[in-house]
Order: C-alpha cells, then sequence, then structure tokens
C-alpha cells in the first residue's frame, strides 16, 4: 500500500468514525481521542490530515461534491445555470442523511462554510465578480436551507425550476415590471 493510499484510508476512517458517533451522541460532546479510538489510528494521524472535527465534515462534504461534479461535467451534463443548480441540489440529494445529521447536531453552518467555500467570492476577485459570486452563494445557501428543514419533498429539477421562477420574479420587480 502506497503512503497516498494509507493517507487516504486513514482519512476515510476518521470520517466514518466522526459519522458513528454523531449517531450516538452530540457534536459537541465527541472528543477527538474518540473519534481516533474508533477509527483505530492516533492522534498524530487526526491532526495531519484535519485541523478540526468541523474540518472532517467539511472535507467529506468536499470531496462527495468534487466527486459528483466531475462526473457529471464529464458527462456535459452542465451546459447552463440551470444545470448547475439540478446538480447542486441532486448533490444535496444524494448526501441527505448526512445533511440531515448536520441539521439535527445544530452546525448547518458548515454547510454555508460549504457552499460559502465552493462558489463565494474570493479575495482575488474584482468587486463585481465577488458581489455576483455573494449573491449566488446567498441563493443557493437559502434555498437548500429551507429544501432541508422541509424535508427534501421537491426533486432537485423542481427545486432548480422553482429557484429559476422566483429569482425570474425578483428581478421583473426589481426594475418594476411586475405581472
Amino acid at each position: 500500500m502506497t503512503k497516498a493510499t494509507l493517507n487516504h484510508a486513514i482519512k476515510n476512517y476518521i470520517t466514518q468514525a466522526l459519522l458513528l458517533l454523531m449517531k450516538e451522541k452530540e457534536f459537541g460532546q465527541i472528543r477527538i481521542s474518540e473519534i481516533t479510538a474508533r477509527a483505530g489510528v492516533n492522534r498524530a494521524s487526526f491532526y495531519r490530515n484535519f485541523s478540526s472535527k468541523e474540518d472532517v465534515l467539511h472535507q467529506y462534504l468536499h470531496a462527495q461534491f468534487d466527486e459528483q461534479f466531475v462526473q457529471v461535467a464529464l458527462a456535459g451534463k452542465l451546459r447552463n445555470t440551470h444545470d448547475i443548480f439540478v446538480n447542486i441540489f441532486a448533490f444535496m440529494k444524494n448526501s441527505e442523511q448526512m445533511l440531515f445529521v448536520l441539521y439535527d447536531h445544530q452546525i448547518s453552518h458548515l454547510l454555508l462554510d460549504f457552499i460559502k467555500n465552493c462558489c463565494g467570492a474570493k479575495p482575488e476577485q474584482d468587486n463585481d465578480l465577488a458581489y455576483k459570486n455573494t449573491l449566488i452563494m446567498g441563493v443557493v445557501f437559502g434555498a437548500v436551507d429551507e429544501w432541508i428543514r422541509r424535508g427534501c419533498i421537491e426533486t432537485p429539477d423542481e427545486m432548480a425550476n422553482t429557484v429559476e421562477r422566483h429569482l425570474g420574479k425578483i428581478v421583473q420587480n426589481w426594475h418594476g415590471e411586475t405581472k
């Protein structure tokens, strides 16, 4: 087993241990030593890969998101903004159990951090692009947050259509073109 493969396995053991512990107790009560004991690794392995328990969840979400979006992009299914929103909601739907755990543990701010990291403003961006990305981030988080709180009943396509419809109405109202 290569060092990279071993490190990937250790990260996975730690992540799975934390997810299992979150089914048993409150997030704030889980200690790093419990995670490492459940994972069968030492504390140094934890801190070599993660800065905190929150970082474990953050990296897990990113890895899952990256994997899904690469597959979708390679299949040529990201042709427009609607497709991007459908796939964001599809990712959330595929991760719904994890997201429910975040909400049950009252750490949904980790989802906001994740979305901000994915599509929010970056320091190197000019103001116009930074504000655009911040608006996109707010729309994505707001819609996803409410969708999760309501039980993820709608399909990803229905949610993308809902976001698109309401954004269209907002833009029309902004310009005084109400119908």
